[in-house]
């Protein structure tokens, strides 16, 4: 048993209180997930709204079209070369990373012909569920440990075209699993299965988990988000450092003092 499948099958047996058996080790059966139905929990938009989620009503018009203006960027940075998976990471913690992944999500969701899958993979400190108000029972953590069908876990959230994943717990060991072939064949399924969907990950800061830097090796291309006036210069060499090498589409500057401009793109 290689080490990320002995990884997998302590975190499993720490979940269901089954001390370790190496003589008789569990062998993950791999599933084929079909989408023939879903989960419908419709988001709250006032809890959006107070969570900064601000494509969907668009009420501050120039943190939306900030936010549209993104979106562009990304589309013709990725659209028609199969560039769909993207992660969102951060350098450290309270930078907006995921604020800016749901925001991302929705405002690629509202294009015409665009769908989107929006993956919590923080499995240290999942809060998506929270930003939209809703009470997921399930997510990619029993897709990865117990086998779980995706059509089980993903949600309808109300919003046209814009499917949700909830992390479904926390996993002190997802480094690892990351790394598994089970966290490989699920990104390949949801990367493959629709040519019109994205795929955004909102991943773990990069200086505070090693997850990011795995994640990223899959990825087709990088968000990264800095907050202005917070992140510091080694800092932001430093997550650049790891992700070398990796299709980094660009950096959000959170944050900006200037009026009218909240959050600003740059390549």
């Amino acid at each position: 048993m290689s080490k990320i499948e002995e990884a997998l099958e302590k975190a499993k047996q720490a979940r269901s209180g089954v001390k370790e058996n190496r003589a008789a080790p569990a062998t993950p059966v791999e599933t084929a997930p079909q989408y023939t139905r879903t989960i419908f929990q419709e988001v709250n938009p006032e809890m959006m709204e107070e969570n900064r989620i601000v494509t969907l009503t668009g009420k501050r018009s120039n943190i939306t079209e900030q936010f549209r203006m993104l979106r562009t960027q990304i589309l013709q940075r990725t659209e028609g070369n199969g560039d769909n998976c993207l992660m969102v990471t951060s350098a450290i913690d309270g930078e907006g990373k995921t604020t800016t992944a749901i925001n991302l999500a929705v405002a690629i969701a509202q294009e015409v012909q665009k769908t989107v899958l929006l993956v919590d993979a923080d499995l240290r400190r999942p809060s998506i569920h929270k930003k939209l108000g809703l009470s997921p029972e399930k997510g990619l953590v029993h897709y990865l440990l117990d086998n779980v069908p995706l059509e089980q876990l993903l949600i309808r959230t109300g919003v046209e075209k814009l499917t949700f994943l909830p992390a479904g717990g926390t996993l002190p060991n997802s480094t690892e699993i990351f790394g598994s072939t089970k966290m490989k064949n699920f990104i390949s399924e949801v990367k493959d299965r629709y040519k019109d969907r994205y795929v955004i990950f909102d991943s773990t800061p990069l200086l505070s988990t090693a997850d990011p830097a795995v994640l990223a090796q899959a990825m087709d291309g990088i968000i990264l988000v800095v907050q202005a006036e917070r992140t510091q210069r080694n800092d932001l060499a430093e997550a650049l450092a790891l992700l070398k090498g990796r299709n980094i589409l660009g950096v959000v500057m959170n944050n900006l003092s200037d009026a009218g401009r909240t959050y600003d793109y740059d390549t």
